[in-house]
Parts: C-alpha cells; structure tokens; sequence
C-alpha cells in the first residue's frame, strides 16, 4: 500500500529543528517500509517559513504571492533536508509532480513540498496521490484530529472520529476564510470525495499513534472518506 504522508512544518520546525522527532520519525517509516508499505513524504514549512514572511513584512510590503512563494521555497528545502535524512533509504531524488513511477526506486520518496502560488499542503497532498494512485494520505499534524471548533481556541472542542467528505463541507461550508479553523481546504476536498480518497489526520508528535495506525491497530485521529 501507497500512503502518502503530509508531515506539517510545526513538527519539522516548531521553534527550531526538532531533530529528535525527526530521528525517531524516520525509525517509524523504515520499520513500516521493512513490512512491505511505501511512502510518498511530503514536507511543510513550519517556523523557518514563518520567521522569512514576517521578516519580508517588517521590511516592506510583500504580496501574497510573494509570500507564497517563500512558503513553497521553504517546503522545498525541508524535503530536500528529509532526502539527506533518509539517505540511501529513500530514492536518490526529489519528487516533483512531473515526476515517473519509474522515480520510485525504494519504498520511502521524498515529494517537493509546494507546488504553486495559492495552493496548500492539503491540496499539494491530493495531487501526489492522484498522480501516483496512492488511495491514503496520513495528514500528521500538531493536533489530534478534527474537531468540531478549533481545539486551541475552546476548551470544549470535541474530537471527530469519522466523516464523510459530505459532512466536512456541510460542517465547515465551502468558503475558506482567513483566521478559520479548517481541517482541509475545500476545494482540496472536492477533488479528493472525487478521487475516493480515504484522509486520516492525527497530532504527529505521538509517534507510537502512527505507528500503530500504520500497523492496523486502534489509533487516536479523525478519518475522512
């Protein structure tokens, strides 16, 4: 089985580089690799991306797309970083999305995080998984799943374990505001109700959670299908 895994840049780089999440990360995928699953690793942005956007705006006036284009920079040079982690346990290159199976050369890929001005790491996700026919994307994040209302926001916010993809606009609506709580973008999510893609999203930071989601086993998070 194809996942591919969206790592957030709050795991990569919170404050600084957590180089021991990092470490114990790439454990966990090569014990799961070792078991016959293959990997698509996609990386964001995290603080480094942060620091440069609010530094170009105490500077000057950068717009979005100039923004963005940091974003993506930066997405860029954490899976170049990864790639140097895995080293000869990940394909020798980066993977773009003009990329070939035939790239695929072992069972952990390294994927350029970032694609274009406007997009996100959920849409960046689905586009990976259509192009190489991966049915699952593990979105591991710095929360433990969806919620009903922004966990970091109200104390009462109540974990969803399950949803459709139906019940995720009609929650959540169509329209992406700046400053919301949104667990996936919207339009991302049409193309992936469209594609039959199965999204499970958990807090990153539990490595033994992944682990067992990876093995099959009751794990904390929300799924999306």
């Amino acid at each position: 089985m194809i996942h591919v895994i969206s790592i957030g840049g709050s795991l990569i780089v919170p404050d600084k580089l957590n180089t021991r999440f990092i470490k114990e990360f790439k454990r966990v995928i090569l014990k799961a690799a070792a078991g016959g699953d293959k990997f698509l690793i996609i990386p964001g942005g995290g603080q480094t991306c942060r620091s440069y956007q609010d530094a170009a705006r105490s500077i000057s006036n950068p717009t979005n797309e100039d923004l963005d284009w940091i974003g993506i920079k930066t997405n860029h040079l954490h899976s170049y970083f990864l790639r140097a982690v895995f080293g000869k346990d990940a394909s020798p290159e980066v993977i773009g999305l003009d990329g070939r199976v035939g790239q695929l050369k072992k069972a952990i890929s390294i994927c350029v995080g970032g694609l274009e001005p406007g997009g996100t790491s959920d849409s960046t996700a689905v586009k990976f998984a259509e192009k190489f026919r991966a049915r699952t994307i593990v979105n591991l994040t710095n929360v433990a799943g969806v919620y009903d209302k922004d966990p970091r926001k109200f104390r009462n916010a109540r974990l969803i374990r399950e949803m459709s993809w139906a019940d995720l606009r009609k929650q959540f609506g169509s329209v992406k505001t700046p400053g919301r709580h949104m667990p996936f973008d919207s339009l991302t999510a049409s193309t992936a109700a469209r594609l039959r893609l199965k999204v499970v999203t958990m807090d990153g930071r539990n490595l033994k959670n992944f682990q067992n989601f990876l093995a099959g086993k009751s794990f904390k998070g929300t799924v999306i299908q």
